[in-house]
């Protein structure tokens, strides 16, 4: 589908409303003025929107986990940060409001009427209200995980993640892991408005209706309450006469489909619903006429994992929690801002040299590296290999190399597939069994939180946000894949798990050069193969960087090319959608993928143009430990 760019916030939105007043201020007592007039409706663009830096320098320290967001009428946005909730005026001033262990990964934020904060405080499993004057009273929840309606102080929640209110004051819960949408009254009594004891995907009314772990809400000036129907990657509506309907969902046959784990929603005056997805970190908008148009363009803006959206109607702001990126954003017309997604510099995991298998202090065999291709069957270029691969037994426990907190509601994906998937913080550990056992034994129910169908079959294992993860913990099993593909940041943006400096690891194997060739439409190429201390000797691996350089025929570099110019280099994945197609050449892959044998063919670019004459192309392939290699190809300009 060829997309068309968005206008973020455009006039219809502004004929919804009269001119919006500008935030309060007050004026030295001796010097009374006039009020400002308002400043005009930003003017957003035809295009592709960007975004500019609210709060946040990408890194734990400044925001550890921002999450939920709510505009109060004076134009400050709150901000729910693990135990802290936070303030942005509308002047960018930063200042913390509630400091509290009352709260523990606090995330959905909505206001109230009377101006208080109600907050979803998913570690508590409970539902607070916080008053302008920071005085945090609990709304429902007894504090232990589980579901039970009635009186506010005995009902039981299951990782709360969200929260909204209607017109007649009635707070409504996204009770994620419950996957329940429950409704608070004025006077406290807790009851379920959708949704069953199993999730699944199913339209309807009470507990006929299904959902699969709702993460994000708002209500329309209707009154129907729009879901971010996460695990079935749908949006569904609750209408106010208490029916779910699904209005978008995924298609599973289309790879290309942006609606994939719906996260947040906001939804405007007009019409117009936002939608914060994980899949590429993108923001999108379902318009009145039925068309989902990109708000963000991942080739050019990626989020690490939009959270939360929040929408001031009153001064056409849209702003985006970045959780795994530690920043708030605002969608705007053009940024000079480019501190996007994660933090390049960000501090590693406290490792310090663990492997995620035991012995972890010993060595074991790496089998595969960050970027190299992965390709279908078909030989069709796929993918980015986004880790690293560190061999291991069927079966074999997976352990944790470093003490973290599970931050995101989605932490456990892919249940018995192949790519079956633990995230833990900045890291995630691939092609295990989450929680079980070789035999899908669970090995703790209490942390690995088993999802059952009425005949008690397991359909599923979850594990909810602010679970501690200590070093040594066993996280899993390895799967059928027969090894743990380690992961260091977040999605499209990970970095070379390498850098963590595992014990024991030595590479001496100098790359492999097969070829370098130029082909007749002028690209360079490269073809070759590393490999490392331990290796079996089939096993290759893909370089870690690739320099070329252009010499006359008689070895002297041309001019601009005295040094070697870099082409390639891992450090982390390009977050480039079609970086694969750019970076390697149809034929490359790994056996188990089609490929008759491991094949890594490189794009190194075009050549420039050259007057007539002979040249040398000078490639130099590297691996991480800096071992490099280096091949000559003649070649005639006519």
């Amino acid at each position: 589908m060829k997309w068309i760019a968005l206008i973020v916030l455009t006039l219809l939105l502004v004929a919804c409303h009269d001119t919006p007043s500008p935030p309060v201020a007050q004026a030295p007592a001796s010097a009374p003025t006039a009020p400002s007039p308002p400043p005009p409706p930003p003017a957003l663009p035809a295009s592709a929107a960007t975004v500019q830096l609210l709060a946040g320098d990408g890194t734990a320290a400044t925001l550890a986990d921002p999450y939920g967001l709510a505009y109060a009428a004076d134009g400050t946005l709150y901000v729910a940060d693990d135990h802290r909730i936070l303030r942005i005026a509308a002047d960018g001033a930063l200042s913390v409001f509630v400091d509290s262990p009352e709260l523990a990964q606090a995330s959905g934020l909505a206001i109230d009427a009377q101006g208080a904060l109600v907050v979803a405080d998913t570690g508590h499993h409970r539902i607070v209200r916080i008053t302008p004057d920071a005085a945090v009273h609990v709304l429902a929840g007894n504090g232990k995980p589980g579901w039970r309606d009635g009186a506010g102080p005995q009902a039981q929640f299951d990782t709360p993640m969200a929260v909204a209110l209607d017109a007649d004051g009635n707070v409504l819960v996204a009770d994620s892991f419950n996957d329940r949408i429950r409704r608070i009254a004025p006077d406290g009594r807790v009851s379920t408005v959708a949704g069953g004891a199993q999730p699944d995907w199913k339209d309807g009314s009470g507990e006929a209706a299904r959902l699969d772990t709702p993460l994000g809400l708002a209500i329309d000036g209707a009154g129907n309450l729009w879901i971010a129907d996460t695990g079935n990657d749908a949006l569904r509506k609750l209408t106010p006469q208490g029916e779910l309907v699904t209005v978008l969902k995924r298609d599973p046959k289309n790879p290309d489909d942006d609606f994939y784990r719906p996260l947040a929603v906001a939804v405007a005056p007009d019409g117009r619903v936002f939608i914060a997805v994980a899949a590429r970190g993108r923001v999108l908008a379902l318009q009145p006429d039925g068309s989902l148009l990109r708000v963000l363009e991942a080739t050019h803006t990626r989020l690490a994992r939009p959270a939360a959206l929040a929408l001031d109607v009153q001064r056409l702001r849209l702003a985006v929690s970045d959780a795994a990126g530690h920043r708030v954003h605002q969608i705007v017309e053009h940024s000079t801002n480019e501190a996007i997604g994660p933090a390049s510099d960000a501090p590693l995991p406290d490792t310090r040299g663990r492997w995620p298998l035991v012995p972890q202090r010993s060595p074991h065999e790496v089998v595969g590296t960050l970027g190299e291709v992965r390709a279908t069957r078909h030989e069709k270029l796929d993918h980015l290999h986004a880790g690293l691969d560190i061999r291991g037994d069927v079966g074999q426990p997976i352990v944790a190399i470093a003490d973290a907190r599970v931050l995101s509601p989605l932490a456990a994906s892919g249940f018995g597939t192949l790519g079956e998937t633990l995230s833990v913080d900045d890291l995630s550990y691939v092609h295990m069994r989450v929680g079980r056992s070789a035999g899908n034994r669970m090995l703790d129910p209490k942390r690995f939180v088993p999802v059952l169908d009425a005949r008690g079959r397991l359909l599923r294992v979850r594990v909810r946000r602010g679970t501690m993860i200590q070093v040594g913990d066993v996280l899993g099993t390895i799967n059928p894949m027969a090894h743990v593909h380690l992961q260091l940041g977040a999605a499209g943006a990970q970095r070379n798990p390498l850098i963590l400096g595992f014990t024991g690891f030595v590479d001496h194997v100098a790359p492999v050069l097969d070829s370098v060739s130029i082909d007749k439409s002028g690209e360079m190429l490269a073809e070759g193969f590393d490999q490392a201390d331990g290796n079996e000797a089939r096993r290759r691996l893909g370089f870690y960087a690739l320099q070329f350089q252009l010499l006359d025929a008689g070895g002297q570099p041309l001019a601009g090319f005295e040094k070697p110019r870099e082409a390639i280099r891992f450090d982390r994945l390009p977050p480039d959608e079609d970086a694969v197609e750019q970076l390697y050449m149809p034929g490359s892959g790994i056996t188990v993928q089609g490929s008759a044998a491991t094949r890594f063919i490189y794009r190194l670019g075009a050549l420039p143009t050259l007057p007539a004459g002979r040249y040398i192309l000078r490639v130099i392939a590297s691996d991480f430990s800096g071992n490099q290699a280096q091949r000559d190809a003649a070649f005639e300009v006519p």
